[in-house]
Order: structure tokens, then C-alpha cells, then sequence
């Protein structure tokens, strides 16, 4: 495939790769679904994974969108936890993760997490913040978080640590 990218300073960089595939099969037999859904991109460790990730950093939130959807895993975003619990509540498939940052405006992630572990959402909440002390992993535990993850992560331990809490979440009903 073709590949170019662009980039402004102060504005970022953005990288478009056309890719020779064909999503014609899945928009025929469904023409009501997006075409984007279940795109396989590859042999990804997250294929048919949905996963909901809250962050406010815009650059940060891009960042692991992209690497989770070339894992393979079908991303939804929000950037803070009001946000969060209003898609955790919208979306027809439960999400087979929440990654959530613990800091951030309007609502933040360890109140996003105790609202819905109270309006008795059981999916695995992976804590991400860059407070990495035990008081605070405690806190995060505390709210209802399946894990703790420290920032900065890189983008194989995301993908890592991703497939791993699903996995385990599996195994443990």
C-alpha cells in the first residue's frame, strides 16, 4: 500500500496507509453497520476485542487508540468519566475492557469507576495514571479497578497488558 504523512508544528503529525483490503463482504451481508467494525487488521492479539478508553490528553488518548486498533481491537474513546459511563451505558456489546485514566476534568476516573461498579457494570477496569504510588493504587483497587498501570506505558505493554486483562477476565467469570 501507499503511505504519506503530514505534519504542523504545534499541531501534531498525521500518517495515512492505504491498505489493499476488502470490507465489502461484512457491508453486504449488514448494510446497517459501519464499515469500520470488526475490520480484521491483521493477525492483532486483540481481534473482536471492544475496548473503551477513557483519557483526557487528547495526543496521549490518539496514541493508544491507534495501537489497540492495530492490535486488532475495536476502540471507542471518551475523555473523561462522565463521558466514560455514558458510553459504557450506550454501547449494544459490553466492552471487553475500560482503560481509564484516573486524572482528569468533569469527572475523574476513580469516580467514573465507582459509579459504574454501582449501576453494576462487571467489566475489567485497568487504572492508568502517572501517580504511580501505592496509596494511590490502593485507592484505584479500592474504587473497583481490576489493575493499575503506570504512564508512561509503551505501546507493546499496552497491547501486553491488554490482552492479558482480557484474558484473565475470562478465565476468572
Amino acid at each position: 500500500g501507499a503511505a504519506r504523512s503530514r505534519s504542523a508544528p504545534g499541531r501534531g503529525s498525521e500518517f495515512i496507509l492505504r491498505l489493499p483490503i476488502s470490507i465489502e463482504s461484512e457491508a453486504a451481508a449488514s448494510p446497517a453497520a459501519p464499515a469500520t467494525r470488526k475490520l480484521p487488521l491483521g493477525d492483532g492479539p486483540l481481534i473482536g476485542q471492544r475496548v473503551l478508553v477513557v483519557e483526557d490528553t487528547v495526543d496521549s488518548r490518539r496514541l493508544f487508540v491507534k495501537v489497540l486498533e492495530r492490535g486488532g481491537a475495536q476502540v471507542t474513546e471518551a475523555e473523561n468519566g462522565a463521558l466514560a459511563v455514558e458510553a459504557v451505558e450506550r454501547a449494544t456489546e459490553p466492552f471487553d475492557l475500560i482503560i481509564m485514566d484516573i486524572q482528569m476534568p468533569v469527572m475523574d476516573g476513580l469516580l467514573a469507576t465507582q459509579t459504574l461498579r454501582e449501576r453494576g457494570v462487571r467489566t475489567p477496569i485497568a487504572a492508568l495514571t502517572a501517580h504511580a504510588t501505592s496509596g494511590e493504587e490502593e485507592r484505584c483497587l479500592t474504587a473497583g479497578c481490576d489493575e493499575f498501570w503506570n504512564k508512561p506505558i509503551t505501546p507493546s505493554d499496552l497491547l501486553e497488558r491488554t490482552r492479558t486483562a482480557i484474558e484473565n477476565a475470562v478465565a476468572t467469570p
